[in-house]
């Protein structure tokens, strides 16, 4: 049963607590250079409060201990030990690649007080090879603020041409990834609504 428009905005919106979690930890990572897991243990209570109840917050230490485990197994970071012995995190280029394209889900694109009245539409055509890559494409566009309108469709009512030029260089993509400027989109109103645009 083919979806409404409502339905894919929705879906298109919406953030797992994993990754969020995933990305936390990268940027602490990156952010300290090289930390060591004894340092990082003991902030597991400010890590994680916003992702559990209160409740929960014995279960902190463990959860960090898999989230760090699950990074590992990723290849996002890896331990590395130093002359005296002590055990330390570092992010794998894997890692830097990953974080980078976190870091540009978070970018927020500055508004015009007046919409020009264009849509600026960002098509791609990503193998399903690349499914992996493929998703985290249509994650970095919806948390931007984008809009999927079709699959593989996403629209937004401001000039953002710089933006996606470096979502493309950050995700290695040429030619999949076209982004045009239209004039009108046939029954916007929908659109012009979540936008809220007049």
């Amino acid at each position: 049963m083919k979806k409404s428009a409502k339905e894919i905005i929705v879906k298109s919106n919406k953030i797992t607590k994993n990754k969020n979690i995933q990305a936390l930890l990268l940027e602490t990572v990156k952010t300290v250079g090289i930390i060591s897991l004894a340092l990082i243990a003991p902030n597991a209570t400010k890590l994680f409060k916003d992702f559990f109840p209160s409740d929960k917050k014995r279960q902190y230490d463990h959860y960090l201990k898999s989230s760090v485990a699950k990074l590992v197994e990723k290849k996002l970071i890896k331990f590395e030990t130093n002359e005296q012995g002590s055990k330390y995190i570092i992010l794998t280029e894997k890692g830097e690649q990953i974080l980078q394209r976190y870091q540009l889900q978070n970018f927020k694109l500055k508004k015009p007080k007046k919409w020009d009245k264009k849509w600026r539409i960002v098509i791609f055509d990503i193998s399903e090879m690349r499914k992996n890559l493929r998703d985290q494409l249509r994650s970095t566009l919806s948390l931007i603020g984008f809009i999927m309108i079709q699959k593989s469709v996403w629209v937004y009512p401001y000039t953002c041409d710089e933006l996606v030029s470096l979502i493309k260089a950050n995700f290695s993509l040429g030619r999949e990834v076209l982004y045009i400027t239209a004039d009108s989109i046939e029954n916007d109103s929908l659109l012009r609504s979540v936008f809220n645009l007049k």
